[in-house]
């Protein structure tokens, strides 16, 4: 049976949850040290609607808007006072959408 030396099993584990964990609230990370939480928190970008300070990276960011804001990106706006542009539409939906006339 081989010893155990304990008082080093018990000092490493020391040394191990001496380690700072920081954590990024918003996007719910977690990082090794302070220097790679200030390298994530670079990468953040707020969000551009008028009085929201929401920031976080991409991911969150967009998360944050569909959820917060009811915003998709598969919406598109166009004008409805260009003729040209909303015929072209119309013939577009026409076209990927055909009524059968029924007499």
């Amino acid at each position: 049976m081989s010893h155990v030396d304990y008082s080093q099993l018990l000092s490493q584990f020391n040394t191990r949850a001496e380690r700072v964990e920081v954590w990024c609230d918003t996007c719910e990370m977690s990082f090794s040290g302070e220097r790679q939480l200030e390298a994530h928190t670079r990468s953040h970008i707020f969000c551009d609607f008028d009085d929201c300070s929401f920031e976080g990276n991409k991911e969150t960011v967009k998360s944050h808007k569909k959820d917060e804001h009811a915003v998709t990106e598969s919406i598109h706006v166009f004008s409805m006072d260009n003729p040209a542009v909303l015929n072209a539409w119309l013939k577009e939906r026409r076209r990927n959408f055909p009524v059968l006339c029924v007499d």
